[in-house]
């Protein structure tokens, strides 16, 4: 995903171009527990890059090296669709109107423990389903 065709595409880039790589899941580094490993695959695609945009809202939460790592080497910024949800949050937690019911769902409740208890001081009512429940 970061070898020489990669490197290759990116380099017979002209101003304002934008190159798609192959999926990074499959690089053991993309999602290494090992922060040395992950790192050192988030410098190899730091050298494809002179920008990061993160809009991957369902995935800015997890360590991996594209981003967790990757952001912290190059100059980052939110896109649209992260921007955009983290202002609804925002209004969500801020300007909240009564009753305020949250609706929680997923399967990994460890994930989720955090929001819950920040939300427990501010909502009416929690309604939880799909896996957690």
């Amino acid at each position: 995903t970061v070898g020489e065709s990669a490197r290759a595409t990116v380099a017979g880039l002209a101003d304002g171009q934008v190159a798609v790589i192959e999926n990074l899941r499959f690089n053991p580094g993309e999602t290494s527990k090992d922060d040395a490993e992950r790192g050192a695959f988030a410098d190899r695609l730091a050298e494809l890059a002179d920008v990061y945009v993160g809009d991957g809202f369902g995935a800015v939460h997890r360590k991996h090296a594209s981003v967790f790592d990757l952001p912290a080497r190059l100059p980052h910024y939110a896109g649209y669709l992260i921007a955009t949800e983290v202002g609804v949050l925002k209004k969500l937690t801020t300007d909240v109107q009564r009753p305020y019911a949250v609706v929680l769902g997923g399967a990994k409740v460890s994930d989720k423990l955090g929001v819950i208890d920040h939300l427990l001081e501010r909502a009416d009512r929690i309604l939880i389903g799909g896996g957690m429940a």
